[in-house]
């Protein structure tokens, strides 16, 4: 049986991703610290349905806590990794941005590592539109230019976007970068 680890498990794209991959026979590990940017209280219903199927695990961790992220590398041992966790929430990213930055960066930079590390077969990311800023070209096209993002989330995420870019030059990795709108 195949193990997806998937970050931010208790999000609406999270929890609705291990439902469907459970129900197509996967072993999902999930990843959530239940951040407050949101009513945690629709994270705990959001995994409710699946918390005790006996191939769904757990981890209450930060991205950022790289000691514990790693011990999960380790036991689960995942073939793929689902990567959504992130501190999102545009406005507040303006008048925050340094854990922005310490949670979509810094906490990406350590499921980069940890997937270089414990060979998976596909990381897949999420980022944002909000990597095109204030474009006026729309619909938004993947190859139109996303190098002027205007908070400081978009910046995190076009950032991840480029790590990425970097891990798959370097080290041959296989990655995807969504992003969702």
């Amino acid at each position: 049986m195949k193990t997806v680890l998937v970050t931010g498990v208790a999000g609406f794209i999270g929890s609705n991703l291990a439902k469907a991959l459970l129900e197509k026979g996967y072993r999902v590990v999930g990843v959530d610290n239940f951040d407050d940017t949101y009513d945690t209280h629709f994270k705990e219903s959001n995994i409710a349905p699946f918390a005790d199927d006996a191939n769904f695990a757990l981890h209450r961790i930060d991205i950022r806590d790289l000691p514990e992220l790693t011990a999960v590398f380790g036991k689960e041992k995942p073939s793929y990794v689902v990567h959504l966790a992130a501190k999102a929430d545009t406005r507040k990213a303006v008048d925050t941005p340094r854990i922005y930055i310490s949670v979509n960066i810094d906490g990406t930079l350590n499921i980069l590592e940890l997937c270089r590390e414990h060979p998976v077969k596909n990381l897949i990311i999420a980022s944002s539109s909000s990597v095109y800023g204030n474009s006026s070209h729309v619909p938004f096209t993947e190859d139109q230019p996303a190098d002027r993002p205007i908070s400081p989330y978009g910046a995190t995420k076009r950032s991840v976007e480029h790590l990425a870019h970097t891990y798959h030059h370097n080290f041959g990795m296989s990655i995807t970068c969504l992003r969702y709108f």
